[in-house]
Protein backbone atom coordinates (compact mmCIF):
# COMPACT_ATOMS: atom_id res chain seq x y z
CA UNK A 1 0.00 0.00 0.00
CA UNK A 2 3.02 2.56 0.25
CA UNK A 3 4.21 2.12 -2.70
CA UNK A 4 0.23 2.79 -4.05
CA UNK A 5 -0.10 5.92 -2.06
CA UNK A 6 3.47 7.28 -3.28
CA UNK A 7 2.45 6.31 -6.41
CA UNK A 8 -0.68 8.58 -6.39
CA UNK A 9 1.01 11.09 -4.47
CA UNK A 10 3.26 11.24 -7.12
CA UNK A 11 0.68 11.29 -10.14
CA UNK A 12 -1.17 14.27 -8.30
CA UNK A 13 2.45 16.60 -8.32
CA UNK A 14 3.44 15.92 -11.69
CA UNK A 15 -0.06 16.71 -12.82
CA UNK A 16 -0.12 19.61 -10.68
CA UNK A 17 3.36 20.69 -11.75
CA UNK A 18 2.22 20.79 -15.55
CA UNK A 19 -1.08 22.64 -14.83
CA UNK A 20 1.01 25.40 -12.65
CA UNK A 21 3.21 26.17 -15.95
CA UNK A 22 0.58 26.27 -18.15
CA UNK A 23 -1.00 28.88 -15.65
CA UNK A 24 2.59 30.51 -14.43
CA UNK A 25 3.05 31.14 -18.08
CA UNK A 26 -0.24 33.00 -18.96
CA UNK A 27 -0.01 35.15 -15.86
CA UNK A 28 3.59 35.91 -15.29
CA UNK A 29 3.33 37.43 -19.19
CA UNK A 30 3.50 40.98 -19.36
CA UNK A 31 2.03 42.99 -16.18
CA UNK A 32 1.55 40.91 -13.55
CA UNK A 33 -2.39 41.33 -11.28
CA UNK A 34 -3.31 40.04 -8.15
CA UNK A 35 -3.68 36.74 -9.18
CA UNK A 36 -0.12 36.79 -11.10
CA UNK A 37 1.45 37.78 -8.06
CA UNK A 38 -0.29 35.05 -5.92
CA UNK A 39 1.11 32.76 -8.45
CA UNK A 40 4.67 34.24 -8.21
CA UNK A 41 4.62 33.69 -4.34
CA UNK A 42 3.20 30.03 -4.90
CA UNK A 43 6.15 29.51 -7.95
CA UNK A 44 9.25 30.57 -5.20
CA UNK A 45 7.97 29.46 -1.53
CA UNK A 46 5.00 26.88 -1.38
CA UNK A 47 5.66 24.78 -4.65
CA UNK A 48 9.22 23.97 -3.85
CA UNK A 49 8.39 22.94 -0.08
CA UNK A 50 5.17 20.79 -2.03
CA UNK A 51 7.46 18.94 -4.46
CA UNK A 52 10.39 18.66 -2.56
CA UNK A 53 8.66 17.13 0.15
CA UNK A 54 8.05 13.96 -1.98
CA UNK A 55 11.39 14.09 -4.06
CA UNK A 56 14.14 14.58 -2.15
CA UNK A 57 15.33 13.04 1.41
CA UNK A 58 15.46 16.40 3.31
CA UNK A 59 12.31 17.49 1.77
CA UNK A 60 10.44 14.26 2.93
CA UNK A 61 11.90 14.32 6.43
CA UNK A 62 10.33 18.39 6.39
CA UNK A 63 6.95 16.66 5.61
CA UNK A 64 7.32 14.03 7.85
CA UNK A 65 8.34 16.53 10.88
CA UNK A 66 5.46 18.63 9.46
CA UNK A 67 2.85 15.96 9.70
CA UNK A 68 4.10 14.99 12.66
CA UNK A 69 3.95 18.45 14.77
CA UNK A 70 0.13 18.65 13.31
CA UNK A 71 -0.36 15.01 14.88
CA UNK A 72 -0.90 13.13 11.84
CA UNK A 73 -0.64 9.41 12.89
CA UNK A 74 2.43 7.86 11.36
CA UNK A 75 -0.07 4.72 9.84
CA UNK A 76 -1.76 7.41 7.55
CA UNK A 77 1.33 9.60 7.14
CA UNK A 78 1.59 8.45 3.08
CA UNK A 79 -2.55 8.69 2.87
CA UNK A 80 -1.50 12.59 4.35
CA UNK A 81 1.28 13.07 1.51
CA UNK A 82 -1.32 11.70 -0.83
CA UNK A 83 -4.36 14.45 0.41
CA UNK A 84 -2.17 17.32 0.69
CA UNK A 85 -1.10 17.00 -2.78
CA UNK A 86 -4.46 15.86 -4.53
CA UNK A 87 -5.44 19.15 -2.64
CA UNK A 88 -2.84 21.47 -4.15
CA UNK A 89 -3.78 19.81 -7.56
CA UNK A 90 -7.76 20.64 -7.01
CA UNK A 91 -7.11 23.84 -5.99
CA UNK A 92 -5.38 24.48 -9.29
CA UNK A 93 -7.68 22.64 -11.26
CA UNK A 94 -10.58 24.80 -10.02
CA UNK A 95 -8.48 28.07 -10.18
CA UNK A 96 -7.77 27.02 -14.19
CA UNK A 97 -11.45 26.52 -14.50
CA UNK A 98 -12.58 29.50 -13.02
CA UNK A 99 -9.60 31.64 -15.53
CA UNK A 100 -11.75 32.45 -17.69
CA UNK A 101 -14.70 34.34 -15.63
CA UNK A 102 -11.94 36.31 -14.13
CA UNK A 103 -10.49 37.04 -17.94
CA UNK A 104 -15.28 38.10 -18.40
CA UNK A 105 -14.59 40.53 -15.39
CA UNK A 106 -11.14 41.85 -17.24
CA UNK A 107 -13.12 42.40 -20.29
CA UNK A 108 -16.08 44.16 -18.57
CA UNK A 109 -13.50 46.41 -17.25
CA UNK A 110 -12.27 47.50 -20.03
CA UNK A 111 -15.34 47.60 -21.91
CA UNK A 112 -15.57 50.62 -19.21
CA UNK A 113 -12.38 51.82 -19.42
CA UNK A 114 -13.14 52.32 -23.02
CA UNK A 115 -16.12 54.14 -22.65
CA UNK A 116 -18.58 51.51 -23.93
CA UNK A 117 -20.42 51.25 -21.55
CA UNK A 118 -21.36 55.28 -21.63
CA UNK A 119 -24.32 56.69 -23.19
CA UNK A 120 -22.88 58.17 -25.89
CA UNK A 121 -20.46 55.43 -26.29
CA UNK A 122 -17.62 57.68 -27.87
CA UNK A 123 -15.77 58.98 -25.11
CA UNK A 124 -12.61 56.72 -23.98
CA UNK A 125 -12.21 56.95 -20.52
CA UNK A 126 -9.47 55.75 -19.61
CA UNK A 127 -7.33 54.55 -22.53
CA UNK A 128 -4.29 52.99 -21.47
CA UNK A 129 -6.57 51.49 -18.52
CA UNK A 130 -8.45 49.83 -21.24
CA UNK A 131 -5.58 48.12 -22.62
CA UNK A 132 -4.68 47.07 -19.69
CA UNK A 133 -7.75 45.54 -18.75
CA UNK A 134 -7.95 43.77 -22.45
CA UNK A 135 -4.50 42.25 -22.22
CA UNK A 136 -5.11 40.88 -18.69
CA UNK A 137 -8.66 39.30 -19.84
CA UNK A 138 -7.07 37.57 -23.27
CA UNK A 139 -4.20 36.05 -20.66
CA UNK A 140 -6.62 34.52 -18.89
CA UNK A 141 -8.48 33.30 -21.62
CA UNK A 142 -5.83 33.38 -24.52
CA UNK A 143 -8.76 31.51 -27.17
CA UNK A 144 -11.79 33.49 -26.46
CA UNK A 145 -11.74 35.38 -29.92
CA UNK A 146 -14.30 38.22 -28.16
CA UNK A 147 -11.73 39.60 -26.32
CA UNK A 148 -8.87 39.58 -28.84
CA UNK A 149 -11.10 41.28 -30.85
CA UNK A 150 -12.01 44.10 -28.62
CA UNK A 151 -8.33 44.83 -28.28
CA UNK A 152 -7.68 45.01 -32.12
CA UNK A 153 -10.68 47.18 -32.30
CA UNK A 154 -9.59 49.20 -29.38
CA UNK A 155 -6.13 49.71 -31.06
CA UNK A 156 -7.81 50.88 -34.10
CA UNK A 157 -9.71 53.20 -32.65
CA UNK A 158 -6.83 54.82 -30.85
CA UNK A 159 -5.30 54.63 -34.63
CA UNK A 160 -2.68 52.19 -33.82
CA UNK A 161 -3.54 50.23 -37.14
CA UNK A 162 -0.59 48.09 -37.24
CA UNK A 163 -1.29 46.55 -33.84
CA UNK A 164 -5.00 46.27 -34.77
CA UNK A 165 -4.01 44.83 -38.06
CA UNK A 166 -1.26 42.40 -36.24
CA UNK A 167 -4.73 41.23 -33.88
CA UNK A 168 -6.91 41.21 -36.64
CA UNK A 169 -4.68 38.72 -38.95
CA UNK A 170 -4.57 36.22 -35.76
CA UNK A 171 -8.41 36.55 -35.74
CA UNK A 172 -8.99 36.08 -39.45
CA UNK A 173 -6.12 32.99 -39.36
CA UNK A 174 -8.51 31.12 -37.18
CA UNK A 175 -11.84 32.24 -39.14
CA UNK A 176 -12.93 35.32 -37.26
CA UNK A 177 -15.21 36.89 -40.12
CA UNK A 178 -15.43 40.25 -38.53
CA UNK A 179 -11.96 40.20 -37.83
CA UNK A 180 -11.14 39.39 -41.79
CA UNK A 181 -13.75 42.28 -42.75
CA UNK A 182 -11.87 44.85 -40.69
CA UNK A 183 -8.62 44.02 -41.67
CA UNK A 184 -9.55 44.65 -45.51
CA UNK A 185 -11.38 47.79 -44.52
CA UNK A 186 -7.88 48.96 -43.03
CA UNK A 187 -6.27 47.90 -46.21
CA UNK A 188 -8.34 49.26 -48.39
CA UNK A 189 -7.71 52.47 -46.63
CA UNK A 190 -3.99 52.27 -47.25
CA UNK A 191 -4.79 51.55 -50.74
CA UNK A 192 -3.65 48.24 -51.09
CA UNK A 193 -6.62 46.91 -53.08
CA UNK A 194 -5.32 43.33 -53.75
CA UNK A 195 -4.84 42.64 -50.17
CA UNK A 196 -7.63 43.39 -49.37
CA UNK A 197 -9.86 41.57 -52.20
CA UNK A 198 -8.02 38.87 -51.01
CA UNK A 199 -9.04 38.83 -47.60
CA UNK A 200 -12.54 38.98 -48.73
CA UNK A 201 -12.42 36.66 -51.02
CA UNK A 202 -11.37 34.21 -48.81
CA UNK A 203 -13.66 35.14 -45.74
CA UNK A 204 -17.00 34.24 -48.45
CA UNK A 205 -14.98 30.77 -49.64
CA UNK A 206 -12.56 29.47 -47.36
CA UNK A 207 -13.28 26.65 -45.07
CA UNK A 208 -11.34 27.88 -41.93
CA UNK A 209 -14.61 30.55 -42.07
CA UNK A 210 -17.34 27.97 -43.04
CA UNK A 211 -15.78 25.64 -40.15
CA UNK A 212 -15.37 28.39 -37.24
CA UNK A 213 -19.62 29.60 -37.85
CA UNK A 214 -20.62 25.75 -37.80
CA UNK A 215 -18.56 24.97 -34.66
CA UNK A 216 -19.93 27.94 -33.23
CA UNK A 217 -23.31 26.90 -34.22
CA UNK A 218 -23.76 30.21 -35.89
CA UNK A 219 -26.03 29.74 -38.89
CA UNK A 220 -25.73 32.99 -40.35
CA UNK A 221 -23.69 36.34 -40.08
CA UNK A 222 -24.98 38.89 -38.07
CA UNK A 223 -26.76 41.94 -39.62
CA UNK A 224 -23.99 44.09 -38.65
CA UNK A 225 -21.00 41.71 -40.44
CA UNK A 226 -23.17 41.15 -43.02
CA UNK A 227 -23.51 45.06 -43.50
CA UNK A 228 -19.67 45.35 -43.26
CA UNK A 229 -18.97 42.49 -45.73
CA UNK A 230 -21.06 44.24 -47.99
CA UNK A 231 -19.82 47.75 -47.63
CA UNK A 232 -16.72 46.46 -48.33
CA UNK A 233 -17.11 44.31 -51.29
CA UNK A 234 -18.60 47.81 -52.86
CA UNK A 235 -15.45 49.67 -51.75
CA UNK A 236 -13.34 47.39 -53.24
CA UNK A 237 -15.45 47.50 -56.37
CA UNK A 238 -15.36 50.93 -56.74
CA UNK A 239 -11.61 51.42 -56.28
CA UNK A 240 -11.28 48.95 -58.77
CA UNK A 241 -13.97 50.90 -60.94
CA UNK A 242 -16.17 48.03 -61.42
CA UNK A 243 -18.81 50.62 -60.67
CA UNK A 244 -21.73 47.87 -61.80
CA UNK A 245 -20.71 45.57 -59.34
CA UNK A 246 -20.28 48.26 -56.19
CA UNK A 247 -23.77 49.32 -56.99
CA UNK A 248 -24.90 46.05 -56.34
CA UNK A 249 -22.77 46.02 -52.46
CA UNK A 250 -23.83 49.07 -51.44
CA UNK A 251 -27.04 48.47 -52.39
CA UNK A 252 -27.30 45.72 -50.31
CA UNK A 253 -26.02 47.39 -47.38
CA UNK A 254 -28.31 49.97 -47.46
CA UNK A 255 -30.62 47.55 -47.47
CA UNK A 256 -29.63 45.83 -44.35
CA UNK A 257 -29.13 48.92 -42.79
CA UNK A 258 -30.03 52.48 -44.02
CA UNK A 259 -29.23 54.81 -41.00
CA UNK A 260 -25.65 54.21 -41.34
CA UNK A 261 -23.38 56.38 -43.49
CA UNK A 262 -20.80 54.42 -44.60
CA UNK A 263 -22.39 52.54 -47.43
CA UNK A 264 -24.11 56.24 -48.30
CA UNK A 265 -20.89 58.00 -48.71
CA UNK A 266 -19.24 55.23 -51.11
CA UNK A 267 -22.61 55.35 -53.23
CA UNK A 268 -22.62 59.11 -53.52
CA UNK A 269 -18.64 58.67 -54.54
CA UNK A 270 -19.83 55.78 -57.22
CA UNK A 271 -22.96 57.96 -58.79
CA UNK A 272 -20.19 60.83 -58.85
CA UNK A 273 -17.81 58.98 -60.47
CA UNK A 274 -19.99 57.04 -63.24
CA UNK A 275 -21.25 61.37 -63.81
CA UNK A 276 -24.65 60.28 -62.09
CA UNK A 277 -24.01 63.93 -60.19
CA UNK A 278 -27.94 64.78 -59.66
CA UNK A 279 -28.40 61.23 -57.52
CA UNK A 280 -24.93 61.57 -55.64
CA UNK A 281 -25.94 64.27 -54.22
CA UNK A 282 -29.00 62.93 -52.55
CA UNK A 283 -26.57 60.07 -50.88
CA UNK A 284 -24.01 63.03 -50.01
CA UNK A 285 -26.72 64.51 -48.54
CA UNK A 286 -27.81 61.30 -46.61
CA UNK A 287 -24.03 60.67 -45.57
CA UNK A 288 -23.78 63.94 -43.75
CA UNK A 289 -27.53 63.40 -41.91
CA UNK A 290 -26.35 60.06 -41.03
CA UNK A 291 -22.29 60.67 -40.50
CA UNK A 292 -22.60 62.11 -36.85
CA UNK A 293 -25.04 59.54 -35.42
CA UNK A 294 -23.14 56.32 -34.04
CA UNK A 295 -21.91 54.73 -37.05
CA UNK A 296 -20.44 51.60 -34.63
CA UNK A 297 -16.73 51.12 -35.17
CA UNK A 298 -17.10 53.03 -38.56
CA UNK A 299 -17.36 56.71 -36.67
CA UNK A 300 -13.67 56.53 -35.62
CA UNK A 301 -11.94 55.46 -38.90
CA UNK A 302 -10.01 58.23 -40.85
CA UNK A 303 -12.23 56.94 -43.81
CA UNK A 304 -15.75 58.26 -42.14
CA UNK A 305 -14.01 61.67 -41.43
CA UNK A 306 -12.86 61.71 -45.12
CA UNK A 307 -16.31 61.60 -46.59
CA UNK A 308 -17.88 63.51 -44.05
CA UNK A 309 -15.76 66.65 -44.94
CA UNK A 310 -16.24 65.58 -48.72
CA UNK A 311 -20.22 65.57 -47.69
CA UNK A 312 -19.50 68.67 -46.01
CA UNK A 313 -18.04 70.13 -49.33
CA UNK A 314 -20.82 68.91 -52.04
CA UNK A 315 -23.74 69.71 -49.59
CA UNK A 316 -25.65 73.11 -48.57
CA UNK A 317 -26.46 72.07 -44.88
CA UNK A 318 -30.07 73.57 -45.20
CA UNK A 319 -30.99 70.95 -48.15
CA UNK A 320 -30.01 67.96 -45.77
CA UNK A 321 -33.68 66.09 -45.40
CA UNK A 322 -34.70 64.90 -42.33
CA UNK A 323 -33.18 61.24 -40.72
CA UNK A 324 -36.51 59.44 -38.93
CA UNK A 325 -34.89 57.83 -35.86
CA UNK A 326 -33.49 54.59 -36.32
Amino acid sequence: MYRLWNFLSICCLVASLCLFIDISDRLLHGEPDIFGSIILIIQTSITPFIIGGFLTRSGKNSLNEYLKKIGFPVYFRQKGKLSIAASFLFILIFFYMIMPIIGNAYHGFGKISAGYETLTNREIIEPHKALKNYKRAIKYSPDNRTFRYSLAAFYERLNDLELAKKEYKLLAGVGHLQSAINLSRLYLSEGKIENASRILSKALHEKEFQDFYKKNQINEISTDTNYDLQVNLGWTRLLQKNYKTAYEYLDEAITIDTYLAPAHCLLAITKEDTGNYKDSLVEWEKCLALAGRNNRQWEWTVNMRQWYDMAQQRVDPDDIPPQEPK
